[in-house]
């Protein structure tokens, strides 16, 4: 006989719509908050995560004190807020995060917002803006990945030169 181990979800069923939720681990007390477009599908992409035991947040504990992998059954899926615009994500996210903290959870960092912000010559804007402002052709998801890498908003619009590759000078 297998065990199998399921991460919860909170409601058991989720609609396919834009909302705050947060994945918790009430055992070691921590959460990750955040906003997906697609609660739905986010609940189903993390469960898969855990699964495999491979995280795409940063600074999420897979494995306990001694190595071993957490299961997924010890984390939940709570769906906190549905019908989140990415305007009010921000917003509400910090709204959401203030009875963890009362709770005394660890909150786990990860990029929280729907939209990333860039300063640039002085100036605040979406990435959104600043590729509409200064590299029309560059694709959203290339910036994106560039961003995520580490590169400066120069380096991502191609205004100053690429970081040198792993490997190559």
């Amino acid at each position: 006989m297998t065990d199998i181990s399921v991460m919860g979800r909170d409601p058991i069923h989720i609609q396919g719509v834009p909302g705050v939720f947060a994945l918790t681990n009430r055992t070691r007390r921590f959460a990750y908050i955040a906003w997906t477009t697609n609660l739905q599908k986010r609940s189903h992409a993390l469960a898969h995560m855990l699964d495999t035991g491979k995280s795409s947040i940063k600074d999420l504990p897979m494995v306990d004190g001694d190595g071993k992998k957490l299961k997924p059954d010890e984390f939940i899926f709570i769906v906190l807020k549905e019908g989140v615009s990415d305007e009010d994500a921000d917003r509400t996210i910090q709204r959401m995060k203030k009875p963890f903290e009362e709770k005394r959870y660890r909150l786990i960092d990860g990029n929280r917002s729907p939209i990333p912000i860039l300063e640039l010559k002085g100036e605040t804007m979406t990435l959104t803006d600043a590729i509409a402002k200064y590299n029309p052709k560059l694709k959203y998801t290339t910036a994106w990945r560039r961003l995520q890498r580490g590169w400066t908003p120069e380096q991502v619009l191609e205004m100053d030169e690429a970081p040198p590759r792993w490997g190559k000078k």
